[in-house]
């Protein structure tokens, strides 16, 4: 416990009471502090701020990683249709096969079904594309696809394979 003296080491004089003693010292006891003022002290202390500022580190670390991770995301769905069919149920396929008489328009709307979009049209990468080159057609599979095709409409609206 502090002990308060009194100024320049003096000691003051104290009245007398029935007896006459010898002069005393004064002990002067500090207040107690604040509850408030405690806590603010123990929270602001050393041991404890140390691994609060490493948490909120590795806490933000995490926070900016995943942010970045579903910017990512979102950015790459907006640049595309947003509302691709990624999944489905679906029944037989139709079989294009080779020298097989088709039209043109008929061919783009069976792809177009299939879900394909233009070469030219921004899309995700897992959808396949085609494109029109004046009388040809080429149709190309996805790059996630196992075996990558190529079909070419020919000049009298037959269809060709080219094998890559």
């Amino acid at each position: 416990m502090p002990v308060r003296y009194p100024p320049n080491n003096q000691i003051p004089p104290v009245r007398s009471t029935r007896d006459t003693r010898k002069t005393r010292l004064v002990a002067y006891a500090e207040p107690e502090k604040s509850v408030s003022r405690r806590i603010l002290r123990r929270l602001f202390s050393v041991p404890v701020i140390i691994p609060v500022v490493f948490l909120g580190a590795i806490v933000f670390g995490v926070l900016i990683y995943y942010w970045t991770v579903f910017s990512a995301r979102i950015d790459n769905l907006l640049k595309g249709e947003v509302y691709t069919r990624s999944a489905g149920i679906y029944a037989a396929p139709k079989q294009l096969r080779v020298n097989e008489p088709i039209s043109e328009e008929e061919l783009i709307t069976f792809l177009k079904r299939a879900g394909y979009v233009e070469k030219n049209q921004q899309a995700d990468t897992s959808r396949g594309r085609y494109l029109e080159n004046g009388s040809n057609l080429r149709a190309m599979e996805s790059r996630s696809a196992r075996s990558p095709i190529s079909m070419d409409m020919g000049p009298c609206s037959t269809l060709y394979s080219n094998r890559n």
